[in-house]
């Protein structure tokens, strides 16, 4: 049985699940949930995670790759597979959008007026890069204003588990001023408190209360590991 960290509900119409590395088949240092394709797993293990979630959730699971940037794909369900993508959206009820992560953040908003649901990936890079602003712009364009939007981040790694160079902490904190995670000896940057400061800015509601990845062994972490899996964040319209 899969182990899950946390579960709720977004805006009425949305379902969400994030998993612990608990639950799957994979082997070390891949173990046991791992949903990434890319990071050396056997490709049956990751298959068979994935199963896995659709037999224990019922869901169809279209899971992200990310390329940590904004690229935005709009998913129906029948897909056989999805492009790089570090945004997905679906209007389509029970289709499960899986946001793999292991330090990153992984994000879903959902509408409190229509069926519409965004999955997110958000790494340093996707950050500087813009993708907070990229994820309003594309509600926006399915006729959702940034006040009808509820929010859930998921585990991610915390500022002070997260030192990163100068020039990364600047390129982010240009885009999420608010993440800087600085002192007389260190430098680094909070993905959740920059995200969380900027969403509502703009009017979103926004959950933020699950653990750093790095302080959590139950979860995947690529910055205390280095070579490891991936976990699932999930999240479907119902």
């Amino acid at each position: 049985m899969i182990d899950w960290l946390a579960s709720g509900e977004l805006a009425s119409t949305a379902s969400y699940r994030f998993a612990s590395r608990y639950g799957g088949v994979s082997s070390e240092p891949y173990a046991e949930l791992n949903v990434a394709s890319w990071v050396g797993d056997e490709p049956g293990c990751v298959a068979k995670n994935l199963s896995i979630l659709t037999e224990q959730t019922g869901i169809t699971v279209k899971a992200m790759r990310p390329e940590h940037g904004t690229t935005v794909q709009d998913v129906v369900g029948d897909e056989d597979s999805l492009k790089g993508a570090d945004i997905l959206v679906t209007t389509k009820t029970n289709v499960g959008l899986l946001a793999p992560s292991a330090d990153c953040v992984s994000l879903f908003a959902a509408s409190t007026v229509t069926k519409f649901l965004m999955a997110a990936h958000v790494g340093w890079r996707g950050a500087a890069a813009g993708i907070a602003t990229k994820l309003l712009t594309t509600a926006e364009l399915y006729g959702v204003r940034s006040d009808e939007i509820e929010m859930v981040l998921g585990p991610a790694i915390c500022g002070w588990c997260y030192p990163v160079s100068i020039e990364v902490h600047d390129a982010v904190t240009a885009q999420l001023p608010t993440s800087s995670t600085k002192s007389s000896t260190f430098i680094g940057v909070d993905l959740r408190i920059g995200l969380v400061d900027y969403f509502q800015n703009h009017g979103v509601s926004v959950i933020n209360q699950h653990p750093c990845t790095f302080e959590t062994p139950s979860l995947f972490s690529y910055r205390r590991d280095n070579q490891t899996g991936r976990q699932a964040a999930l999240a479907w319209l119902t």
